[in-house]
Protein backbone atom coordinates (compact mmCIF):
# COMPACT_ATOMS: atom_id res chain seq x y z
CA UNK A 1 0.00 0.00 0.00
CA UNK A 2 2.77 2.43 0.98
CA UNK A 3 4.79 1.56 -2.11
CA UNK A 4 1.75 2.17 -4.31
CA UNK A 5 1.37 5.58 -2.72
CA UNK A 6 5.05 6.24 -3.30
CA UNK A 7 4.73 5.33 -6.98
CA UNK A 8 1.75 7.66 -7.35
CA UNK A 9 3.56 10.59 -5.69
CA UNK A 10 6.87 10.32 -7.62
CA UNK A 11 5.25 9.26 -10.91
CA UNK A 12 5.84 6.17 -13.06
CA UNK A 13 5.46 4.90 -16.61
CA UNK A 14 3.27 1.94 -17.51
CA UNK A 15 4.75 0.09 -20.50
CA UNK A 16 2.70 -2.46 -22.47
CA UNK A 17 4.13 -4.95 -25.00
CA UNK A 18 3.01 -8.08 -26.86
CA UNK A 19 4.21 -11.66 -26.21
CA UNK A 20 4.00 -11.95 -22.41
CA UNK A 21 6.43 -14.92 -22.24
CA UNK A 22 9.19 -13.11 -24.14
CA UNK A 23 8.61 -9.98 -22.11
CA UNK A 24 8.92 -11.88 -18.82
CA UNK A 25 12.21 -13.52 -19.93
CA UNK A 26 13.48 -10.12 -21.07
CA UNK A 27 12.79 -8.48 -17.72
CA UNK A 28 14.56 -11.26 -15.76
CA UNK A 29 17.98 -10.04 -16.81
CA UNK A 30 17.15 -6.31 -16.90
CA UNK A 31 19.49 -3.84 -15.16
CA UNK A 32 16.56 -1.71 -13.92
CA UNK A 33 13.76 -2.27 -11.45
CA UNK A 34 10.25 -2.96 -12.68
CA UNK A 35 7.02 -3.35 -10.78
CA UNK A 36 3.48 -4.68 -11.16
CA UNK A 37 3.90 -7.08 -14.06
CA UNK A 38 0.42 -7.89 -15.35
CA UNK A 39 -0.63 -10.25 -18.17
CA UNK A 40 -3.82 -9.58 -20.11
CA UNK A 41 -4.52 -11.80 -23.10
CA UNK A 42 -1.72 -11.47 -25.69
CA UNK A 43 -0.13 -8.44 -23.97
CA UNK A 44 1.69 -7.77 -20.72
CA UNK A 45 2.48 -4.54 -18.91
CA UNK A 46 4.81 -3.35 -16.14
CA UNK A 47 5.72 -0.12 -14.37
CA UNK A 48 9.05 1.65 -13.99
CA UNK A 49 10.04 4.84 -12.24
CA UNK A 50 10.27 7.94 -14.39
CA UNK A 51 14.09 8.02 -14.54
CA UNK A 52 14.19 4.37 -15.76
CA UNK A 53 11.84 4.84 -18.71
CA UNK A 54 14.47 5.31 -21.43
CA UNK A 55 16.59 2.42 -20.17
CA UNK A 56 13.54 0.11 -20.15
CA UNK A 57 12.58 1.04 -23.72
CA UNK A 58 16.14 0.44 -24.98
CA UNK A 59 16.20 -2.94 -23.24
CA UNK A 60 12.91 -3.99 -24.88
CA UNK A 61 14.04 -2.94 -28.35
CA UNK A 62 17.30 -4.81 -27.92
CA UNK A 63 15.27 -7.94 -27.19
CA UNK A 64 13.13 -7.41 -30.29
CA UNK A 65 10.03 -6.31 -28.38
CA UNK A 66 8.17 -3.19 -29.55
CA UNK A 67 6.12 -1.34 -26.90
CA UNK A 68 2.42 -1.12 -27.68
CA UNK A 69 1.84 1.82 -25.35
CA UNK A 70 3.70 3.95 -22.80
CA UNK A 71 1.48 5.74 -20.25
CA UNK A 72 2.60 8.38 -17.76
CA UNK A 73 0.91 7.77 -14.37
CA UNK A 74 0.74 9.32 -10.90
CA UNK A 75 0.63 12.83 -9.47
CA UNK A 76 3.23 14.34 -11.84
CA UNK A 77 1.09 13.12 -14.76
CA UNK A 78 -1.98 14.85 -13.33
CA UNK A 79 -0.07 18.10 -12.83
CA UNK A 80 1.38 17.93 -16.33
CA UNK A 81 -2.14 17.54 -17.75
CA UNK A 82 -3.16 20.75 -15.98
CA UNK A 83 -0.26 22.77 -17.38
CA UNK A 84 -1.66 25.92 -19.01
CA UNK A 85 -5.21 25.13 -17.88
CA UNK A 86 -5.56 27.88 -15.31
CA UNK A 87 -9.26 27.37 -14.78
CA UNK A 88 -8.74 23.79 -13.61
CA UNK A 89 -5.77 24.81 -11.48
CA UNK A 90 -7.83 27.51 -9.78
CA UNK A 91 -10.66 25.04 -9.24
CA UNK A 92 -8.24 22.54 -7.70
CA UNK A 93 -6.82 25.26 -5.45
CA UNK A 94 -10.34 26.24 -4.39
CA UNK A 95 -11.22 22.61 -3.56
CA UNK A 96 -8.15 22.42 -1.32
CA UNK A 97 -8.65 25.84 0.27
CA UNK A 98 -12.37 25.57 0.96
CA UNK A 99 -12.13 22.66 3.44
CA UNK A 100 -9.19 24.36 5.17
CA UNK A 101 -10.92 27.71 5.69
CA UNK A 102 -14.60 26.70 5.65
CA UNK A 103 -14.86 26.51 9.42
CA UNK A 104 -13.95 30.20 9.73
CA UNK A 105 -16.83 31.51 7.66
CA UNK A 106 -20.58 31.08 7.80
CA UNK A 107 -21.74 29.03 4.84
CA UNK A 108 -25.31 28.13 5.64
CA UNK A 109 -28.18 29.67 7.65
CA UNK A 110 -31.27 27.54 8.35
CA UNK A 111 -34.45 29.11 9.77
CA UNK A 112 -36.81 27.05 11.95
CA UNK A 113 -39.96 27.93 13.88
CA UNK A 114 -41.27 30.63 11.52
CA UNK A 115 -44.76 30.51 10.01
CA UNK A 116 -45.92 34.07 9.29
CA UNK A 117 -42.41 35.42 8.71
CA UNK A 118 -40.67 34.18 5.58
CA UNK A 119 -37.09 32.94 5.58
CA UNK A 120 -36.13 36.02 3.57
CA UNK A 121 -37.56 38.36 6.21
CA UNK A 122 -35.65 36.63 9.00
CA UNK A 123 -32.45 36.67 6.94
CA UNK A 124 -32.94 40.41 6.34
CA UNK A 125 -33.23 40.97 10.12
CA UNK A 126 -29.99 39.05 10.67
CA UNK A 127 -28.22 40.94 7.88
CA UNK A 128 -29.05 44.25 9.59
CA UNK A 129 -27.18 42.95 12.63
CA UNK A 130 -24.19 41.82 10.55
CA UNK A 131 -25.01 38.12 10.19
CA UNK A 132 -25.12 36.74 6.66
CA UNK A 133 -23.64 33.89 4.65
CA UNK A 134 -19.95 34.57 4.14
CA UNK A 135 -19.35 36.50 7.37
CA UNK A 136 -16.32 35.62 9.54
CA UNK A 137 -17.67 33.53 12.44
CA UNK A 138 -14.90 34.62 14.82
CA UNK A 139 -16.54 38.04 15.10
CA UNK A 140 -20.05 36.73 15.87
CA UNK A 141 -21.74 36.93 19.28
CA UNK A 142 -24.91 34.83 18.73
CA UNK A 143 -26.64 35.85 21.96
CA UNK A 144 -26.15 39.58 21.37
CA UNK A 145 -27.34 39.31 17.77
CA UNK A 146 -30.47 37.39 18.82
CA UNK A 147 -31.33 39.93 21.52
CA UNK A 148 -30.89 42.86 19.14
CA UNK A 149 -33.11 41.22 16.52
CA UNK A 150 -35.90 40.73 19.09
CA UNK A 151 -35.56 44.32 20.37
CA UNK A 152 -35.67 45.85 16.91
CA UNK A 153 -38.46 43.71 15.41
CA UNK A 154 -41.95 43.64 16.92
CA UNK A 155 -42.81 40.48 14.98
CA UNK A 156 -40.33 38.46 17.03
CA UNK A 157 -40.88 37.25 20.59
CA UNK A 158 -37.71 35.18 20.93
CA UNK A 159 -34.70 34.09 18.88
CA UNK A 160 -31.71 31.81 19.37
CA UNK A 161 -28.69 31.39 17.10
CA UNK A 162 -27.06 27.96 17.25
CA UNK A 163 -23.66 27.96 15.53
CA UNK A 164 -22.07 24.65 14.54
CA UNK A 165 -18.95 24.93 12.39
CA UNK A 166 -19.88 26.85 9.25
CA UNK A 167 -23.62 26.27 9.70
CA UNK A 168 -26.06 28.29 11.79
CA UNK A 169 -29.56 27.27 12.83
CA UNK A 170 -31.83 30.18 13.72
CA UNK A 171 -34.71 29.22 16.01
CA UNK A 172 -37.45 31.86 16.19
CA UNK A 173 -40.70 32.33 18.07
CA UNK A 174 -43.04 34.80 16.44
CA UNK A 175 -45.04 37.36 18.38
CA UNK A 176 -48.67 36.90 17.40
CA UNK A 177 -49.69 40.43 18.38
CA UNK A 178 -52.15 39.17 21.01
CA UNK A 179 -49.99 39.60 24.08
CA UNK A 180 -49.67 35.87 24.81
CA UNK A 181 -45.93 35.72 24.37
CA UNK A 182 -44.34 39.07 25.05
CA UNK A 183 -45.18 42.38 26.64
CA UNK A 184 -44.54 45.77 25.03
CA UNK A 185 -41.52 47.74 26.20
CA UNK A 186 -43.29 51.05 27.02
CA UNK A 187 -46.04 51.67 29.65
CA UNK A 188 -49.45 50.89 28.19
CA UNK A 189 -53.03 49.77 28.85
CA UNK A 190 -55.06 47.03 27.23
CA UNK A 191 -58.49 48.17 26.00
CA UNK A 192 -61.44 46.48 24.31
CA UNK A 193 -61.55 46.82 20.55
CA UNK A 194 -65.23 45.77 20.52
CA UNK A 195 -68.13 45.19 22.92
CA UNK A 196 -68.84 41.81 24.50
CA UNK A 197 -69.22 39.65 27.59
CA UNK A 198 -65.95 38.64 29.26
CA UNK A 199 -65.33 34.90 29.29
CA UNK A 200 -61.70 34.68 30.50
CA UNK A 201 -58.58 36.79 31.04
CA UNK A 202 -55.06 35.56 30.30
CA UNK A 203 -52.86 38.08 32.09
CA UNK A 204 -49.21 38.57 31.12
CA UNK A 205 -48.43 41.83 32.89
CA UNK A 206 -50.36 44.70 34.49
CA UNK A 207 -53.55 44.70 36.58
CA UNK A 208 -56.75 42.99 35.33
CA UNK A 209 -59.72 45.39 35.49
CA UNK A 210 -62.45 42.99 34.34
CA UNK A 211 -63.71 39.58 35.36
CA UNK A 212 -65.70 36.73 33.83
CA UNK A 213 -69.33 37.58 33.02
CA UNK A 214 -68.76 41.33 32.92
CA UNK A 215 -70.21 43.28 29.98
CA UNK A 216 -67.77 45.73 28.40
CA UNK A 217 -68.14 48.30 25.64
CA UNK A 218 -65.68 49.19 22.93
CA UNK A 219 -62.74 51.14 24.39
CA UNK A 220 -63.27 49.86 27.95
CA UNK A 221 -60.14 49.33 30.09
CA UNK A 222 -59.36 45.62 30.36
CA UNK A 223 -55.81 45.52 31.79
CA UNK A 224 -54.22 48.54 33.40
CA UNK A 225 -50.57 49.50 33.20
CA UNK A 226 -50.92 51.75 36.27
CA UNK A 227 -50.31 50.03 39.58
CA UNK A 228 -50.95 51.71 42.98
CA UNK A 229 -48.42 50.71 45.63
CA UNK A 230 -49.11 50.51 49.36
CA UNK A 231 -47.18 53.71 49.99
CA UNK A 232 -49.58 55.60 47.75
CA UNK A 233 -47.20 55.90 44.82
CA UNK A 234 -48.02 54.84 41.26
CA UNK A 235 -45.81 52.81 38.97
CA UNK A 236 -46.30 52.63 35.22
CA UNK A 237 -45.66 49.41 33.41
CA UNK A 238 -46.47 47.76 30.09
CA UNK A 239 -49.79 45.91 30.26
CA UNK A 240 -50.20 42.77 28.19
CA UNK A 241 -52.49 39.78 27.95
CA UNK A 242 -55.42 38.27 26.12
CA UNK A 243 -59.02 38.93 27.06
CA UNK A 244 -61.61 36.63 25.51
CA UNK A 245 -65.19 37.80 25.23
CA UNK A 246 -68.42 36.60 23.69
CA UNK A 247 -69.26 38.99 20.87
CA UNK A 248 -72.22 39.38 18.50
CA UNK A 249 -71.24 40.21 14.91
CA UNK A 250 -72.80 40.57 11.50
CA UNK A 251 -71.25 40.47 8.07
CA UNK A 252 -72.37 40.82 4.46
CA UNK A 253 -70.38 39.13 1.69
CA UNK A 254 -71.05 39.73 -1.99
CA UNK A 255 -69.80 37.41 -4.73
CA UNK A 256 -70.46 38.36 -8.39
CA UNK A 257 -71.19 35.73 -11.01
CA UNK A 258 -68.65 37.21 -13.45
CA UNK A 259 -65.03 36.88 -12.29
CA UNK A 260 -61.65 37.49 -13.94
CA UNK A 261 -59.23 34.57 -13.94
CA UNK A 262 -55.62 34.18 -14.98
CA UNK A 263 -54.91 32.33 -18.19
CA UNK A 264 -51.22 31.58 -18.75
CA UNK A 265 -49.82 31.95 -22.25
CA UNK A 266 -47.37 29.06 -21.80
CA UNK A 267 -44.33 31.28 -22.32
CA UNK A 268 -41.59 31.10 -19.66
CA UNK A 269 -38.91 33.79 -19.40
CA UNK A 270 -36.00 32.86 -17.13
CA UNK A 271 -32.92 34.56 -15.70
CA UNK A 272 -30.06 32.93 -13.79
CA UNK A 273 -27.68 34.43 -11.25
CA UNK A 274 -24.60 32.82 -9.71
CA UNK A 275 -24.18 33.79 -6.03
CA UNK A 276 -20.96 33.42 -4.03
CA UNK A 277 -21.65 34.45 -0.43
CA UNK A 278 -22.79 38.09 -0.82
CA UNK A 279 -21.43 38.52 -4.36
CA UNK A 280 -23.59 37.78 -7.38
CA UNK A 281 -23.14 37.61 -11.14
CA UNK A 282 -26.02 37.32 -13.58
CA UNK A 283 -25.13 34.59 -16.08
CA UNK A 284 -28.40 34.60 -18.02
CA UNK A 285 -30.31 37.81 -18.53
CA UNK A 286 -33.48 38.61 -20.45
CA UNK A 287 -32.80 41.61 -22.66
CA UNK A 288 -36.38 42.41 -23.67
CA UNK A 289 -39.23 44.08 -21.83
CA UNK A 290 -41.21 41.95 -19.45
CA UNK A 291 -44.97 41.65 -20.06
CA UNK A 292 -47.19 43.84 -17.91
CA UNK A 293 -48.99 40.82 -16.45
CA UNK A 294 -46.74 37.99 -15.33
CA UNK A 295 -46.05 35.90 -12.24
CA UNK A 296 -42.54 35.97 -10.81
CA UNK A 297 -41.26 32.67 -9.44
CA UNK A 298 -37.88 32.64 -7.72
CA UNK A 299 -35.93 29.61 -6.51
CA UNK A 300 -32.45 29.30 -5.09
CA UNK A 301 -30.46 26.08 -5.32
CA UNK A 302 -27.20 25.36 -3.53
CA UNK A 303 -24.32 23.74 -5.42
CA UNK A 304 -23.22 20.50 -3.74
CA UNK A 305 -19.76 18.97 -4.07
CA UNK A 306 -20.03 15.27 -4.98
CA UNK A 307 -23.75 15.65 -4.28
CA UNK A 308 -23.12 15.76 -0.50
CA UNK A 309 -20.90 18.66 0.59
CA UNK A 310 -22.60 22.10 0.43
CA UNK A 311 -20.50 24.84 -1.17
CA UNK A 312 -20.98 28.61 -0.65
CA UNK A 313 -22.33 28.81 -4.20
CA UNK A 314 -25.95 29.18 -5.23
CA UNK A 315 -27.78 29.40 -8.52
CA UNK A 316 -30.81 31.68 -8.33
CA UNK A 317 -33.35 31.16 -11.06
CA UNK A 318 -36.11 33.69 -11.67
CA UNK A 319 -38.96 32.70 -13.98
CA UNK A 320 -41.57 35.06 -15.39
CA UNK A 321 -44.79 33.46 -16.63
CA UNK A 322 -46.99 35.83 -18.63
CA UNK A 323 -50.77 35.60 -18.36
CA UNK A 324 -53.91 37.34 -19.55
CA UNK A 325 -57.15 37.89 -17.69
CA UNK A 326 -60.17 36.07 -19.02
CA UNK A 327 -63.71 36.55 -17.76
CA UNK A 328 -65.68 33.54 -16.60
CA UNK A 329 -69.28 33.40 -15.44
CA UNK A 330 -69.82 31.29 -12.36
CA UNK A 331 -72.98 29.43 -11.50
CA UNK A 332 -75.09 30.39 -8.52
CA UNK A 333 -73.76 27.38 -6.62
CA UNK A 334 -70.14 28.38 -7.28
CA UNK A 335 -70.71 31.97 -6.15
CA UNK A 336 -72.53 30.78 -3.02
CA UNK A 337 -69.68 28.40 -2.22
CA UNK A 338 -67.14 31.22 -2.58
CA UNK A 339 -69.16 33.40 -0.20
CA UNK A 340 -69.36 30.61 2.38
CA UNK A 341 -65.60 30.04 2.10
CA UNK A 342 -64.98 33.73 2.82
CA UNK A 343 -67.30 33.51 5.83
CA UNK A 344 -65.42 30.45 7.07
CA UNK A 345 -62.17 32.45 7.18
CA UNK A 346 -63.87 35.07 9.34
CA UNK A 347 -65.40 32.54 11.73
CA UNK A 348 -62.04 30.79 12.17
CA UNK A 349 -60.76 33.80 14.14
CA UNK A 350 -62.56 32.64 17.29
CA UNK A 351 -64.65 29.92 18.93
CA UNK A 352 -67.99 29.77 17.13
CA UNK A 353 -71.10 29.65 19.36
CA UNK A 354 -73.91 30.24 16.84
CA UNK A 355 -74.39 31.45 13.29
CA UNK A 356 -77.45 32.32 11.21
CA UNK A 357 -76.95 32.61 7.46
CA UNK A 358 -79.17 33.88 4.67
CA UNK A 359 -78.26 33.82 0.97
CA UNK A 360 -80.00 35.81 -1.74
CA UNK A 361 -79.51 36.34 -5.47
CA UNK A 362 -79.59 39.92 -6.66
CA UNK A 363 -79.20 40.23 -10.41
CA UNK A 364 -75.61 39.34 -11.28
CA UNK A 365 -74.39 38.51 -7.77
CA UNK A 366 -74.95 36.40 -4.69
CA UNK A 367 -75.24 38.14 -1.31
CA UNK A 368 -74.61 36.28 1.94
CA UNK A 369 -75.63 37.78 5.28
CA UNK A 370 -74.49 36.18 8.57
CA UNK A 371 -75.29 36.97 12.19
CA UNK A 372 -72.87 35.06 14.38
CA UNK A 373 -71.73 34.85 17.97
CA UNK A 374 -68.14 33.85 18.79
CA UNK A 375 -65.65 33.95 21.65
CA UNK A 376 -62.65 35.95 20.50
CA UNK A 377 -59.76 37.98 21.84
CA UNK A 378 -60.85 41.63 22.08
CA UNK A 379 -57.62 42.94 23.68
CA UNK A 380 -55.92 45.90 22.04
CA UNK A 381 -52.75 47.44 23.44
CA UNK A 382 -52.70 51.23 23.72
CA UNK A 383 -49.79 53.32 25.06
CA UNK A 384 -50.33 55.38 28.18
CA UNK A 385 -50.78 59.12 27.64
CA UNK A 386 -49.47 61.26 30.50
Amino acid sequence: MFFSLFLWLVGSFRITAENPTALANCLVGADFSCYRLRVKGQTASFSVLSFAKKKALRHLRAAGLAPVSVTFCGLPAKLAALKGRWGLLLGLAAMIALPLFSGRFLWQIDIVGNSRLSDGEVLAMLAEEGVFEGVYVGDLDPRTVANRCVMHNESLAWMALNLSGNRMEVDVVEYDGKGETAAPLLPSNVSAKKSGVIRRVELVSGVAEVKEGQVVNEGALLISGVNLLRNGQYIYQPAAGRVFAETLNEITITEPFAVSEKSYTGEVISEKTLIFFTKSKKVKKYSGNLPANCDRIEKKERIMLFGRIPLPLWVKTVEYRPFVFTERKRSEAEASEAARAALGEVLARGELLSCKISVSVDGDKVTLYALYRIVEDIAENRPLVE
